[in-house]
Formats: structure tokens, sequence, C-alpha cells
């Protein structure tokens, strides 16, 4: 079965992850989209990698001091490779 593709998906989906994407208010994205709730609005903004990571990398900044930062990084990147 082919799911449908059309302006549906590609615009209404896209206009929600650009303005997430761009840190819009959710509020503000919520009210352009019409949504009742705000669940459906998360829904089609679809949060990316990008966001995720930037939003851990601020967690990171606040709870643990610069100084003990780099050396786990370096730690994370050995144990990588």
């Amino acid at each position: 079965m082919v799911k449908r593709f059309g302006f549906h998906v590609l615009g209404r989906h896209s206009l929600a992850m650009f303005l997430m994407d761009e840190r819009e208010n959710p509020a503000v994205v919520q009210a352009i989209m019409r949504h009742a709730k705000m669940d459906m609005t998360l829904y089609y903004s679809h949060s990316n990698r990008k966001a995720k990571r930037a939003a851990q990398e601020k967690v990171a900044e606040r709870l643990v001091p610069v100084a003990m930062r780099e050396p786990m990084r370096v730690r994370q990147l050995a144990l990588v490779q």
C-alpha cells in the first residue's frame, strides 16, 4: 500500500517543522496551524535530532562545569572509534 503524498504532508507538516526548527513559540505555531490542542501541533512538528542534541547540550552546560565537560567529550570520542 502506498501512502498518500500531497499538499497536506508537504505543506502542513513542513510548515510546522520549519517553524519549530526556527524556535518559534509552540503556541504561535498552534495558532497558525489552527489546532485545538497542542498535542496535534507537536505531532505535526516532528522534532529533529539536531534540536534534540542542542537541548541536551543546554542541559549539560547547566549541570556540568566546563572543565569537566571537555575530558568527558574526549572519552566519548575514544569509545566511539
